[in-house]
């Protein structure tokens, strides 16, 4: 699957506010393929006193009811069913398996939704912090299909990042000042600044055989072996 770095280096833009930011992710999703008859994505907010727990959606390339019928589908559960919906169970799955996870009446109407906008399957990630927010992307599909170990291994890892960025996001947006790195690399692996707990030897060389693996998965891997680049990042 090519295309699956430049994905994860979407997940780290800083720069961009929650909407850009979340469709640029969508973008990549949709040329990996994840859904070919559009893609969906949301913020949520399980944590008491949220005044509700699915956020604006956002849609790409799909039918324009989508975001309607998706809202409408979330708001017809029970908030403890919502939060167990998006927060139980494997992180990467499809809409099938997901299905055993709310009440049959409410199954049978998502099913009802996925028939009249004309798809048969869904396949996504739902990622979420510890601390009760997290986010939800899924493609809508026009035939039931079976993904390898290997294609979930690498959406698992995909989640992962998108799970450490939502937090770094979160981090920084808390944060009065814009903190200072704890280090600055090269590509080459070579330290141009460290500070703090980054000026241990241990740390550095810990710091430094992560960059030079992300600087592996940027290189030639990322065409030549996605899956490998992915595992390397």
């Amino acid at each position: 699957m090519n295309g699956l770095i430049t994905l994860i280096e979407d997940t780290y833009r800083l720069d961009a506010d929650e909407d850009v930011w979340l469709t640029s992710i969508l973008k990549s999703c949709m040329a990996l393929g994840l859904g070919d008859r559009g893609v969906i994505g949301f913020l949520f907010d399980t944590r008491e006193g949220a005044s509700s727990v699915m956020q604006s959606p956002i849609t790409l390339e799909a039918h324009p009811m989508v975001a309607q019928a998706a809202t409408q589908a979330m708001s017809a559960m029970p908030r403890a069913e919502q939060v167990r919906y998006l927060t139980k169970g494997p992180t990467v799955t499809t809409g099938r398996a997901l299905a055993n996870d709310v009440k049959p009446s409410n199954a049978a109407m998502v099913a009802e939704i996925r028939k009249k906008l004309g798809w048969e399957e869904t396949f996504g990630m739902r990622i979420v912090d510890v601390s009760g927010v997290g986010l939800c992307i899924t493609g809508m599909l026009s035939t039931v299909r079976t993904y390898s170990p290997t294609t979930l291994r690498t959406w698992r890892r995909v989640a992962a990042h998108l799970g450490a960025a939502l937090r770094l996001r979160r981090a920084l947006t808390a944060c009065a000042t814009t903190p200072e790195p704890a280090a600055i690399f090269d590509w080459h692996g070579a330290v141009h600044h460290a500070q703090g707990d980054a000026r241990s030897k241990s740390q550095r060389t810990a710091l430094r055989e992560a960059v030079l693996a992300v600087a592996r998965a940027k290189g030639p891997l990322r065409e030549g072996d996605p899956d490998a680049a992915v595992r390397a990042w």
